[in-house]
């Protein structure tokens, strides 16, 4: 189990996802705290088909 210490370390972040008719629905993760260049550096963006619950790699 993590640490109070090891949770704070870690970086918040915010999933925005986007539904399309003709191709997979892609999810966009980031800082939620950045905007303008900053926060374009710091984005990536996947097909959410290919995106797996974490447990089940644990």
């Amino acid at each position: 189990m993590s640490s109070q210490a090891e949770r704070e370390r870690r970086p918040a972040l915010q999933l925005a996802i986007v539904s399309y008719d003709d191709s997979p629905d892609r999810g966009t993760i980031h800082p939620p705290d950045m905007t303008g260049i900053e926060r374009m550096e710091t984005w990536i963006s996947v097909d959410l088909s290919v995106v797996v619950d974490l447990s089940m790699w644990r």
